[in-house]
């Protein structure tokens, strides 16, 4: 016997101990799995088999366990515990909802992904051919429609000829036509290569229409099962079909007197498959694990055309109301921060987009009078600041906003920059790294030179503060010369929380030693994984718990009711993308000449290495990789970056968006999300009222805060106050300010 993810114990391809003559010949046999989120059981005992050729359906809402028992099968779930068995075949296939394609592979290199085997490419043609996909081996997949799409993922699965498929809500996010196509699709596909399937579904009658036989999941626990007669399945039977279909709806409590609970007390589920039931993470204790998001906003949003849409308002970059909207808009959604980036220069080309900007602690400080609880981060550069000036501002914050604050840390790439501050040019790379850590120490030397308790404000005594509690810090380094103390009191959270949003080796070094959060941009799953690892072994090296530090990748989520109206609205904002502008821009972010670039061909060969970048390298490297491994033309380049300029664009349902987000979370990518939505207001609604409750129903997000600092949004300490032990120097020849 195998360990099976999580502590069950897994048996490929051989009986289960004792088995009884049944479950002998089944292709899987569960007995006894069990699986809970914190307090809750999702799964609570559950004993299912699935004979040869047998297509079984696991109906039930959302949050009684259905995908939770198909992942554990899939050994997706890493947190299955319990004395159960999974017994299940060598060759399991998966298909999601989702369709999953790499979009920098054909549709050909989709379908042989992972396949060795000698006639891999004879054998995935003969696939396509049998979903009616032959002569589109050479298509991308962006050129597919979400249902050929799905049928390219069916291929995939089916060309491993798998003993076992396991479907979950595979054509949810399809039209209805599509639907009723794909369904006889498969049951074709079935009878011929006689897998076992299980289909997790939530529709009634996508089951009747497609099983053998139903299981009807209730709490985590099998509530029914229902065999179902070939006259039924086909409708020949009416009345045994409605019998049977009232039977299924009676034992999914669709009858019970009671109006489901919504899954926000301020939202109402929109989406039809949120669960009826309470949410998983609505009990009092929330799960050990739980993602972190934070909004990433930008005036009209994150896509470089979002403003020429006619909803947009072109002066929302100086329209200190929009913002407050987007930060209340957040703060339902109960995200953990909204965010600011900034440069002391201006960015881009102002034909491009809205290039101006309000500075933004001074807007955080409007925000804050207009929000509770939602964390406030703004970008300031370490190149450009002094130590003095930036910490007594974030202290101000903090102070302003109840202790939400958060300071972004950026080094500042550019010779524009540089020029507005009387220099010809940006410090070099690990000079401008070299200047950020010894700012963060300053900073954080100045938020401590006062003790907690060092205004006494004892009105009888006649003695506002204790001199005694308050020192300075007499930092004498390479770059910085600083007295101190800081002229403000610490703050709520002793220190506002730094993050970095550095991709480099300096950069992640710097992140290590100093940071709590960490913003940072990938195109593929792998290279996040390796980023995640990478960071959560260095800051180990620094002598820090790699779990203080929280990793939050972009994702810019272009969301639609309907996978085609994700892909209309996509292609929209595509089509007002304005070239000749984009073009500039990424000659400058590639250190070459516009006239370098034709429009229609790919990137040329003699481009600088990263080590001949003095700015952005981790920009720069994504942006080539992600030209250079998809062979995408200058054009299409540009359109890619157009929604994120270097983050993943993610288009699709909000149950893709959801899947998308726990993927990555769940695969050691990730600890969290930077959502970027690419337009606004809009684009931060669809996210926080149709993606954030299918995230809580999961047990993935908090539904209501458990703390008011940003800090305890992300679950981080206090910070002791470093001089808390030692004794302050003399300050009577500061001044009169104490």
């Amino acid at each position: 016997m195998a360990a099976h993810p999580g502590g069950l114990t897994a048996v490929a391809s051989r009986p289960l101990t004792n088995p009884s003559a049944d479950a002998a010949k089944a292709a899987v046999s569960v007995r006894d799995v069990v699986r809970s989120f914190g307090p809750k059981g999702v799964l609570n005992g559950v004993d299912l088999d699935i004979a040869p050729g047998e297509f079984v359906a696991l109906l039930g809402p959302s949050g009684c366990g259905k995908s939770t028992l198909l992942r554990a099968l899939a050994g997706l779930d890493h947190d299955v515990r319990g004395s159960g068995v999974i017994s299940v075949p060598d060759r399991v296939s998966v298909v999601f909802q989702d369709s999953r394609l790499l979009p920098w592979d054909t549709v050909l290199g989709n379908v042989t992904l992972g396949l060795r085997e000698h006639d891999a490419e004879s054998r995935a043609r003969r696939a396509l051919a049998e979903v009616g996909l032959a002569g589109r081996e050479k298509a991308w997949p962006h050129e597919l429609s979400g249902g050929e799409q799905q049928r390219v993922a069916l291929a995939r699965s089916l060309v491993r000829e798998p003993q076992l498929l396991l479907a979950d809500e595979p054509f949810g996010a399809l039209d209805a036509l599509t639907r009723i196509r794909m369904h006889g699709l498969l049951q074709d596909l079935v009878a011929a290569h006689r897998p076992a399937v299980l289909l997790v579904t939530h529709d009634v009658d996508e089951a009747i229409a497609l099983a053998d036989r139903i299981v009807v999941l209730d709490h985590g626990r099998i509530a029914t099962v229902r065999t179902v007669a070939p006259g039924i399945a086909s409708s020949a039977d009416a009345a045994g079909h409605e019998a049977l279909r009232r039977d299924l709806l009676t034992a999914l409590g669709v009858e019970a007197p009671h109006a489901p609970e919504p899954v926000h007390p301020a939202q109402p589920a929109a989406n039809p498959k949120l669960s009826k039931e309470p949410s998983m993470s609505s009990t009092p204790t929330e799960p050990q694990r739980h993602l972190h998001l934070n909004a990433f906003l930008m005036s009209t949003g994150h896509h470089e055309a979002s403003w020429r849409l006619p909803e947009s308002d072109p002066q929302a970059s100086t329209d200190v109301e929009h913002y407050k909207n987007l930060a209340r808009t957040a703060e339902r959604g109960r995200l953990d921060s909204i965010f600011f980036a900034d440069s002391p220069v201006l960015f881009g080309e102002v034909g491009r987009r809205p290039a101006g900007k309000l500075e933004p602690t001074v807007l955080l400080t409007a925000i804050a009078g207009a929000t509770e609880r939602i964390g406030l981060i703004a970008t300031a550069s370490t190149t450009y600041n002094e130590p003095f000036n930036l910490a007594r501002r974030f202290a101000s914050v903090d102070w302003a906003s109840g202790g939400r604050a958060g300071w972004n840390v950026v080094t500042t790439a550019g010779p524009d920059a540089a020029r507005n501050f009387g220099v010809d040019d940006q410090p070099a790379h690990a000079v401008r790294y070299e200047r950020a850590g010894e700012f963060i120490e300053v900073a954080q030397k100045l938020w401590d030179s006062w003790q907690d308790d060092a205004v006494l404000a004892d009105k009888e005594e006649g003695v506002w503060g204790d001199a005694d509690r308050i020192r300075t810090v007499d930092h004498e380094g390479k770059h910085f010369k600083v007295r101190g103390p800081l002229n403000v009191p610490r703050s709520p959270q002793g220190h506002p929380l730094i993050v970095q949003a550095g991709s480099s080796e300096d950069g992640k070094d710097l992140a290590a030693k100093y940071a709590d959060a960490v913003f940072t941009a990938h195109q593929t799953l792998a290279d996040a994984q390796g980023f995640y690892r990478d960071l959560k072994a260095r800051t180990a090296a620094a002598g820090r718990d790699p779990e203080t530090i929280k990793i939050l990748p972009g994702i810019v989520p272009v969301i639609g009711a309907t996978v085609e109206e994700a892909l209309e609205l996509e292609r929209e904002l595509d089509r007002l993308i304005k070239p000749e502008y984009a073009r500039i821009q990424l000659a400058k972010t590639l250190r070459v000449e516009p006239e370098d670039l034709p429009l229609d061909r790919q990137l040329p060969d003699n481009l600088p290495s990263e080590d001949e970048i003095e700015g952005a390298k981790s920009r720069y490297t994504l942006i080539v990789q992600l030209a250079r491994r998809e062979q995408l033309t200058v054009r299409q380049l540009i359109g890619r970056l157009g929604g994120g300029r270097g983050h993943r664009t993610f288009t699709g349902t909000p149950a893709q968006v959801a899947d998308a987000i726990q993927e990555w979370f769940d695969g050691g990518a990730a600890d969290g999300f930077n959502i970027m939505p690419p337009v606004l207001p809009s684009g931060l609604e669809t996210f926080v009222d149709q993606v954030v409750p299918i995230l809580q129903e999961r047990g993935l997000f908090r539904t209501e805060y458990t703390g008011r600092t940003l800090r305890e949004h992300y679950g981080l300490p206090r910070p002791e106050n470093q001089y808390a032990h030692a004794a302050a120097p003399e300050l009577a020849s500061i001044g009169s300010a104490f």
